[in-house]
């Protein structure tokens, strides 16, 4: 081979050992990216599986079951971190992905709720003809303001203590003995809300629904501050319905619609609002044990609808706007809109 070939074949070799790194360099840059790519949407992922399942916990939908949040999780060989801040109705959520690499996601999210009827009292009667039997002094009625639990009076925002729409209705409530407070302790107000526009709404959205062949079961406690309810009885409008609700504890809302009759039994206590609607409903508190009611006690219904109270032992019903504004956050009643939304 003469010294001009060998050059040329040596000058070849440079060239295609040249190209044949860049080749290989390429390749592993490009499998590099790949693997970066790769890190970077699984972190990426992860934080945004982080805002989304605390955000489902908050509803209710997944998770009930558990006594915390899972504000931390491992996932497919990675993880995700969570940090909330509530400050009012506003909620920030930090999530921290990590797969290898890191990936962040800050979200703001504004907690609204839908309305829920105005409280007009302690208790609020929206009807034409009230009865209550005289000579009840172990019913106890404020309006003064108290903090979700009952035991602690706020200091502002009183309501009073029974609203009624006529005054007759007023001498009723007068006549019955019972021990009310409130700025008044009796008042008449004929513009209070008619909560019936609310009732297919809650219906709707009932966490329990129950009637006379499917009643609630005693010795319950239906929900928490944490996952508010709402709990239907008589759905179907039935006015044969009768129930009796024995050492029953409840969070959130209390519907009872149609009429029947409903008697309280046992301890039974209930955090929020408890509304009746209905035609000729009897309320019945038995004479054994206690029945506390922190929040409003509603009873309202159709044109000369007759709402019946009968008390014969202790009933308590406390004014308390916490309560109720704890009960506004029912997962089907609320919802988030995102304000600010930053990931890096």
């Amino acid at each position: 081979m003469g010294r001009a070939a060998m050059l040329l074949v040596m000058g070849l070799s440079v060239v295609f050992g040249f190209i044949g790194h860049n080749v290989r360099e390429a390749s592993n840059q490009l499998t590099d990216t790949h693997t970066g790519y790769y890190k970077y949407s699984n972190a990426r992922n992860l934080a945004r599986l982080g805002i989304h399942r605390h955000l489902r916990y908050i509803d209710g939908i997944e998770d009930v079951a558990l006594p915390n949040d899972p504000m931390t999780c491992l996932f497919n060989n990675g993880s995700y971190d969570v940090d909330t801040v509530s400050i009012g109705d506003t909620l920030t959520i930090t999530s921290v992905g990590t797969y290898d690499t890191v990936y962040t996601i800050i979200a703001k999210l504004l907690n609204s709720q839908r309305p829920i009827p105005a409280a007009a009292g302690a208790i609020g009667v929206n009807t034409d003809l009230l009865n209550m039997p005289s000579g009840n002094p172990k019913l106890k009625i404020d309006g003064r303001n108290y903090d979700s639990t009952g035991t602690t009076l706020i200091g502002s925002g009183d309501r009073p203590g029974v609203a009624v729409t006529s005054a007759s209705d007023s001498t009723v409530v007068a006549a019955s003995g019972a021990n009310i407070e409130g700025t008044p302790s009796i008042t008449v107000n004929d513009n209070q809300e008619d909560p019936k526009e609310y009732l297919d709404t809650y219906k709707a959205a009932a966490t329990y629904s129950f009637d006379k062949n499917n009643p609630p079961p005693n010795n319950t406690t239906f929900g928490s501050w944490i996952h508010p309810v709402i709990v239907v009885l008589n759905p179907l409008e039935d006015t044969t319905f009768g129930v009796t609700l024995s050492n029953i504890t409840g969070y959130g809302m209390l519907i009872i619609e149609g009429g029947g009759k409903i008697k309280f039994s046992g301890n039974f206590k209930w955090y929020g609002m408890v509304m009746v609607y209905g035609i000729s409903s009897l309320l019945d508190f038995s004479s054994t044990g206690n029945a506390d009611m922190v929040g409003t006690f509603i009873v309202a219904g159709n044109d000369h609808n007759q709402a019946n109270l009968k008390i014969n032992g202790n009933a308590n019903v406390k004014y308390s706007a916490s309560a109720l504004d704890k009960a506004r956050k029912i997962a089907p009643l609320t919802y988030y809109k995102v304000v600010d939304w930053y990931e890096e």
